[in-house]
Order: C-alpha cells, then structure tokens, then sequence
C-alpha cells in the first residue's frame, strides 16, 4: 500500500520491519529507491537540477570514529584544523587542507561509559581514490560469528 515494510536482500530474501530507515545518503533514497515518487518540489529540483551545477554538491566526505579508552579533557569540543600541503596530501582523496575533530562524548556523555571518549574526525575528498583501494565488489554478503551480514 505505497509504504516501506521491509527489505530485499542482496539474496533475494526480504526481512519484514515496523519501521525501515535508509542508511543512506537522500538522494540515493529518494531517487534510486523510490524514483523520485516522493519529492516535494525543493527536493525535486535540488535532486534533479542543482546536484548537477558546477561546485553545488561535494563529492564525498571522509569520516572516522574513534573509540578511546581514557577521557581526554584537553580536547577542544570542536575544532578544524588546517593542514599544511605535505601533510594533506598524506589523507586519500582529501579536497581542502583541513580536518574537522569533534570530541563527541563532551557533546553528548551518553555516548561511551565515563573515562572514556569518542572522536569523530572528518574531512571532504574524493570517493574516486578509495574505491581504488577496495579490490572486490561495494555490496558483499558475508558472515560473521555464524550471522549473514548483508552491506
């Protein structure tokens, strides 16, 4: 009845849910899965106009979550860093010479247990050199502690 109910695997099987999220980015959402059926009119045009204009949508953005062990008090909460070029060229695919650090755990302490930190690092780049990394397909089935895993 024109609403998401579940999944179809890569194997054909379908999991059935109450609530289905894309874990994906909106235009991959709305227009390759639901074939642009759904847009409002900004979203029509931002997905079938604007993304195509020269310099109006970023390729790609890196992104690194790390879990530490330790609190770490003198992280700034939010800072970029501007790096110089040598430095920048040593980050694959890396767009502008700075990388944004977020302490996520001062901005929300629910995330990891006390005495401990989370770090979310990001930068803008290039998705061209990291699928040059990856030797086999983006969408594998694999298993792990006897479970199918499906990405």
């Amino acid at each position: 009845d024109d609403h998401a109910v579940g999944v179809r695997l890569s194997d054909g099987r379908e999991l059935r849910a109450d609530i289905v999220v894309s874990a994906c980015d909106g235009y991959t959402t709305a227009m390759k899965f639901l074939g642009g059926k759904y847009l409002g009119e900004e979203y029509r045009k931002l997905y079938t106009e604007t993304i195509h204009e020269p310099g109006m949508v970023f390729p790609g953005y890196f992104t690194l979550f790390l879990g530490l062990s330790r609190p770490f008090p003198e992280g700034d909460p939010c800072t970029t860093y501007l790096l110089d070029d040598a430095t920048a060229a040593e980050l694959t695919g890396i767009r502008h010479a700075s990388v944004n650090v977020q302490f996520r755990s001062r901005h929300y302490p629910e995330l990891s247990p006390d005495g401990t930190t989370v770090v979310y690092a990001t930068y803008f780049c290039d998705i061209a050199p990291w699928r040059a990394l990856d030797e086999g397909p983006e969408q594998i089935t694999r298993t792990r502690g006897g479970q199918e895993l499906h990405t």
